[in-house]
């Protein structure tokens, strides 16, 4: 399965080496703005919108963060900052961390602190993979199962539910990447194979659709049930087991 790719532009994060203060500055000028997270467990109503203020507020290279619409922890950023080439959402106070980031100047990922969530942060209009998936869904009218012509049934669409936090089983529909992080340039851990069963502790929605965080192979990763196959059609790589 091919799937699309991001476009990408220079500034990238997940850096290994320190930035120089100059460099700091000029990624925070490009990642600046307004950030939203599509996820409904991040929201208190329609978005949860985060702006990352572009002037420093100190000599570390702290910024300001508002929120607006959000809940739970990053309701609470109160600030950011590059800390070794990660973005880093904090509230200002101890303990510090709420959010560390890593990404492209449309989507950031990463692990929310207190409680080892997965988190997805994107632009207004989302990253290119988003895009292309919603436009192909306006052309076709469905998602089809993996590689057949026939269109998912409601029952395929149902969002995966946890009970009491406990993992829950989706079937694999295609051959699948398992990422890093719930993005399209995340590196690739390994691939799935068709007909596989998982088991998935989180599931969040983005602007590309649901990715869900699982166990395969003695490795945690993450995978997207929505994707372009050929470039063309839009399909479902999973759906819940039966």
């Amino acid at each position: 399965m091919k799937l699309l790719n991001a476009f990408l532009i220079c500034a990238t994060f997940g850096l290994a080496s320190p930035l120089a203060a100059q460099d700091a500055d000029a990624l925070a000028q490009a990642f600046g703005g307004e950030w939203y997270s599509f996820d409904p467990a991040t929201a208190d109503g329609g978005n949860c919108k985060l702006t990352l203020a572009t002037d420093a507020v100190d000599t570390e290279g702290t910024r300001k963060v508002t929120t607006e619409d959000c809940r739970g922890p990053l309701s609470t950023a109160a600030r950011w900052r590059i800390a070794e080439g990660q973005i880093r959402l904090s509230t200002g106070e101890a303990p510090d961390d709420v959010a560390i980031l890593g990404g492209n100047q449309f989507r950031i990922t990463g692990e929310i602190v207190p409680d080892g969530r997965g988190v997805v942060i994107e632009r207004a209009t989302g990253d290119a993979t988003g895009q292309a998936i919603r436009a192909a869904l306006s052309k076709y009218k469905c998602y089809y199962r993996g590689f057949t012509n026939i269109c998912a049934t409601e029952t395929d669409l149902q969002l995966p539910t946890f009970a009491e936090e406990s993992p829950t089983a989706v079937r694999t529909l295609v051959n699948l990447n398992v990422r890093n992080q719930p993005r399209a340039d995340a590196a690739v851990l390994g691939v799935v194979p068709r007909e596989t069963q998982l088991n998935v502790n989180q599931c969040l929605i983005a602007s590309d659709g649901l990715w869900c965080r699982g166990n395969f192979s003695g490795k945690t990763g993450w995978f997207t049930r929505s994707a372009l196959r050929d470039e063309t059609w839009p399909i479902l790589t999973f759906v819940p087991q039966e």
